[in-house]
Order: structure tokens, then C-alpha cells, then sequence
């Protein structure tokens, strides 16, 4: 087993016990016992008590995907996350309603983004005139109702800290529309592109330095100091974890490459490849991940045609792309989409189906 390998099957990634802070009172309300799923999920009710416990974020997806089966309300995340403020966010709450614009407070949260779990991963891109925020899950976690969290807590924490000046241009999803779209259109008020080819928002980047009025620059740097305090060391990421970030980033432009991804980390490709040989990782495995990771979110939750899925991985052909995905599980796109759509996306025994609702229950409304 190489380093990867190893340090990978240790790690166990875990989410604050605060993301399933209402789930009792949203899965009531939608007619569903709430205790018997946190039962099957092996959540135990005492846990949900401190919303700085951790949970492993397995237990955790599992839960949220078996409790829209059963409640047929795909708008699950949404509901979760409308009564929530900036302040459920934890101890980086405190920084974060210091800071002087919201371009501040948002770089503040992809820089402590830890502190909210293992799961997210935001960033923050400005070209010109627009602002995108990406908001990418840990490859294998990235089911509908994880990422619709992820981004709808991202938005509801840049409109509370405007109270309610901004607003973006569009929120973006890699999954299609769900069958009832009341709740998206009730939360955000705004444009919502689904079969998109990345998780986020996109806003206007002079729309970031709208101010807080409430700032405070030195409580902020004591703020900074006491989360450097709360969080200790943080563990510097390796070679290999920047690299799939630079991957899942850049991936849906055009042709990844090695030199590519080099430059994008200001690094030469020979160095580039020592350094993630000295960690026992490949580019091309690293890229063939992300891939693999990508295929079953695009072929099992979106719209996208099977053309235009391989040409989000960076396949100039359709054959090309169904060669590949032919080696990689054993049979073409077109027949996995058709009727395979259970494989897992993680080790373990939690495997996503996504389901087709009929009703949508009257909260959803």
C-alpha cells in the first residue's frame, strides 16, 4: 500500500453536529419519524446537542439521502438550511461579522473553511467584472443534498451579512432541476442554472465590496488570533490534495494537463511530478480520479448528454470518452446511466439513488 494509500484509509472526514441542527424539526413537519432515521444512520439524538461535535460526514450523506426517500422532498438541503444564520457557522461566525466588505468575510471563510468540516471546499475567483465562488465537495461525498447545502449555506451567509444587499447573478449546480422547483425560487430569489459545470455562485465582483456596517478591523484581527488558537496547526495540504483541487477547478474548461495544473500552483511540471512522486500520487491517477468521481455525479444526477459529459472531463471525442468509462466500470455511459445508477460514490456500503418524487409534501411548497 503506498503513503497515499495509507494516510487516506486513516482519515475519516467529519462534519460539525450544527449542519443537522433542525433536522428533527424539518423531518416532523414532513410527516417522516425523524428518530428511526438517525437510528439507521447510526446518529445517536444526544450527539445533535453541541453543534461542535463531530460526525463522520459518511453517516451524515447517508442520513440526508435515505430521509429524501422517505419524506419524497428533494428540497431537503434548502429546508435545513432557510431558518439558519451566519452565526450557526460556529467560532468563524465571530470574524467573519467584522470584516470590512464581503469579499473580506468570504476569503476569511475559504481560509478557515476547516473549521466548518471536511466536506467543503470553497474558493473565490474574481476575472474582470464577475466574482465566482466555487463551492466543491470532497470527491466521493458529493451527493445532491451535500452539495445543495454547502452552496445554500454559503448564500445565506453573504445575504445575512449584507442584510440582504447582495445578490448574485446566478447560482449554479453540476445536478439537473429537481421536479418541484417552489422552494429553490422561495430561497434564492434569482436566477438557479442547474446542469451546470460547477457548484456555486457567480455574482458581480463590485458587488463584494459592498461594506459592513457593523465592522471592526481590530476586533477582527482578535477574532483571527483566537480561531488561530481554537483550530491549532493547520496541517499544511498535500502536494497531491492542491492538485485535485486544481484539477476539480479547471477541469470543466478544457484539457487538463500536467503543465497546466503546474502553472496554475506556479510550479514546473518536472518539480511538480517529483513532488507528487515523493508521496507516492500520479498525475494521471490523480486526474483519473477526478474523472471517475465527475462521470457518476454528471451521469447519475444531471441532464447533461453523454457527449457533453465527456467533453466536461476533458474528452475531445464521445469515443474516447466511452472507451475510457467502459474500462473504468465495465460497461458504456449510455448503459450505466440507463440502468446502473447505484454504484457507490464512496467506500462503503452507502450507495446514491437518486430518486424521481411524484408528490412534494406541503412544506416543500
Amino acid at each position: 500500500m503506498s503513503k497515499v494509500q495509507s494516510v487516506k484509509s486513516e482519515f475519516v472526514p467529519q462534519v460539525r453536529a450544527v449542519c443537522l441542527a433542525n433536522y428533527v424539526e424539518v423531518v416532523s413537519q414532513l410527516g417522516v419519524d425523524p428518530y428511526a432515521l438517525l437510528r439507521k444512520a447510526r446518529i445517536r439524538p444526544e450527539d445533535l446537542g453541541d453543534p461542535d461535535s463531530r460526525l463522520a460526514a459518511s453517516a451524515v450523506v447517508r442520513l440526508a439521502e435515505d430521509t429524501v426517500r422517505e419524506t419524497r422532498c428533494d428540497a431537503l438541503a434548502l429546508l435545513m438550511v432557510e431558518p439558519r444564520n451566519f452565526a450557526s457557522l460556529g467560532p468563524i461566525s465571530l470574524l467573519l461579522q467584522h470584516r470590512g466588505t464581503l469579499r473580506g468575510a468570504v476569503e476569511s471563510l475559504v481560509k478557515h473553511q476547516r473549521l466548518l468540516g471536511d466536506l467543503m471546499d470553497y474558493a473565490l475567483d474574481v476575472d474582470g467584472d464577475m466574482a465566482t465562488i466555487r463551492g466543491d465537495i470532497l470527491p466521493g461525498y458529493g451527493s445532491r443534498q451535500t452539495v445543495e447545502f454547502a452552496i445554500g449555506l454559503l448564500f445565506q451567509t453573504l445575504r445575512d451579512l449584507s442584510n440582504g444587499r447582495w445578490q448574485p447573478e446566478c447560482i449554479h449546480f453540476r445536478h439537473s432541476a429537481p421536479a418541484d422547483l417552489r422552494v429553490h425560487k422561495r430561497f434564492y430569489q434569482c436566477p438557479v442554472q442547474f446542469d451546470s459545470d460547477f457548484d456555486g455562485i457567480t455574482c458581480a465582483a463590485e458587488t463584494l465590496e459592498i461594506g459592513n456596517r457593523a465592522a471592526n478591523e481590530v476586533m477582527a484581527r482578535h477574532a483571527e488570533q483566537c480561531l488561530e488558537l481554537y483550530a491549532g496547526p493547520r496541517p499544511v495540504a498535500t502536494v497531491a490534495e492542491q492538485v485535485r483541487r486544481a484539477i476539480f477547478a479547471t477541469i470543466s474548461r478544457g484539457i487538463v494537463t500536467m503543465d497546466s495544473v503546474a502553472d496554475k500552483l506556479s510550479l514546473h511540471p518536472r518539480m511538480l511530478q517529483r513532488l507528487l512522486e515523493k508521496e507516492g500520487a500520479t498525475f494521471a491517477g490523480l486526474l483519473n480520479e477526478i474523472r471517475r468521481e465527475l462521470a457518476i455525479r454528471y451521469l447519475g444526477t444531471s441532464n447533461h448528454s453523454v457527449t457533453d459529459v465527456g467533453l466536461l472531463l476533458g474528452y475531445s471525442t464521445l469515443s474516447s470518452f466511452s472507451r475510457w468509462f467502459t474500462i473504468e466500470f465495465g460497461k458504456s455511459p449510455a448503459v450505466w446511466r440507463a440502468g446502473e445508477r447505484g454504484l457507490p460514490l464512496f467506500e462503503g456500503d452507502y450507495r446514491v439513488q437518486p430518486a424521481k418524487f411524484e408528490a412534494i409534501d406541503p412544506i416543500c411548497a
